[in-house]
């Protein structure tokens, strides 16, 4: 399998930068006084922050360590849970089992694949301290249902926007409803910052004042009306949260010279995803074998992926991808493997959990490739493939 050479392959680029994004970048390895914890830093997080309508953002080596910060923040004690889908990629939960919560899988819903009020209200305990709503594969869980949930019972909600950026619900933007919302600039991503990159957005003055020390190395500053700058040293270390320890979380200022300007191809780049998206489901909208994610009514995804199951009473998924594969060269694979049956999560006593609808969809799932670079005669090549197999398939 791993000798194919693939006419279409499953890419880890999500898009391709533009000539004035290159040049942002080179501007900033040319111009820049430091390349971290600069001025390039600070306009990405005032451009996030107004562009998610949250009180303070903070960039991040990457989106996992974000939701580490998020998992500090919840200051939290021996016992206390988190409930997160066991249908996600692992860094929306393990942070949260590193920092001592009790990790509490949550079903999705068979129709949007994600979490809903119906498959995390029944979770809820006295000891549930957040709830982690993952907006998958770009589309946004219901976060008017799910925050309500939070309000009625004292519970932090934290949106993984990871593959949602510019997904909205009835034109409220993704990351601007929860206590905090985190986003990703990854590879894959819709947009991405040189590979890796991540934010961290919340309204809450009190976790401001003490994250920049959290996610740089404890850095504070010495009493400004010191005699001397440099005495006794250029910036003390000092504890923010007593008994945590700081960490280096920091993201590169060339990286967020490019976040500056990606930021503003988001709804380009998601309109031609939707585009393409729209134009693949209507093609198989008569095939019974493929159930592709509902968009609900009001709701805008940002359209990161294509997945769907495939039910076939003769055929499986894995005979599927292996036609694409081996007959035609487009690399399907399949996504999100249950968290819970992880070794990570088995070994860490996370193993067992009741999620029949993320079962289902799992064991029957193919995603096919959608980068947005992708030509359009690839596209067309593996939709014309997809029709091809099916027709083999079901004989």
């Amino acid at each position: 399998m791993s000798n194919i050479e693939f006419k279409v392959p499953f890419s880890g680029v999500g898009a391709k930068y533009t000539e004035n994004e290159k040049a942002a970048v080179l501007k900033a390895m040319e111009v820049e006084s430091t390349l971290t914890q600069g001025t390039y830093q600070q306009e990405f997080e005032e451009k996030f922050s107004n562009y998610t309508n949250k009180k303070h953002a903070f960039a991040t080596n990457c989106a996992a360590t974000a939701l580490e910060l998020a998992a500090i923040l919840l200051e939290l004690k021996p016992g206390d849970e988190v409930i997160c889908p066991a249908h996600t990629y692992c860094a929306s939960a393990y942070p949260f089992a590193k920092h001592g919560a009790k990790l509490i899988w949550a079903d999705i819903n068979p129709e949007t694949l994600v979490i809903d009020r119906e498959t995390t209200e029944p979770l809820i305990t006295d000891r549930t301290v957040a709830i982690i709503a993952v907006h998958l594969y770009g589309l946004p869980a219901p976060m008017k249902q799910i925050c309500h949930l939070g309000k009625e019972n004292n519970i932090v909600i934290i949106e993984d926007c990871a593959q949602a950026i510019g997904a909205s619900i009835n034109d409220q933007i993704v990351g601007s409803f929860a206590d905090i919302s985190i986003f990703s600039f990854q590879s894959h991503k819709n947009i991405s910052t040189l590979g890796e990159g991540g934010m961290i957005c919340f309204d809450d003055d009190d976790w401001a004042s003490i994250l920049p020390g959290l996610r740089h190395n404890g850095h504070k500053p010495f009493p400004s009306d010191r005699e001397f700058y440099w005495k006794p040293a250029m910036n003390n270390v000092d504890f923010d949260i007593e008994g945590v320890w700081p960490n280096n979380f920091c993201i590169g200022e060339v990286q967020c010279a490019l976040g500056i300007e990606t930021i503003d191809r988001v709804e380009q780049l998601n309109d031609a995803r939707k585009k393409r998206f729209d134009y693949f489901t209507n093609e198989f909208s008569s095939s019974s074998e493929m159930q592709f994610q509902l968009i609900p009514e009001g709701y805008k995804s940002s359209y990161h992926l294509l997945p769907f199951k495939y039910k076939h009473n003769k055929t499986n998924s894995d005979d599927f991808i292996k036609m694409l594969a081996f007959d035609y060269g487009v690399q399907a694979i399949v996504q999100y493997y249950p968290l819970n049956r992880y070794p990570l999560f088995i070994q860490s006593d996370f193993g067992e959990a009741y999620i029949p609808n993320t079962d289902e969809f799992f064991d029957n799932m193919v995603s096919l490739p959608f980068h947005v670079w992708m030509s359009d005669d690839d596209f067309e090549y593996m939709t014309d493939s997809v029709k091809k197999s099916l027709v083999k398939l079901l004989g």
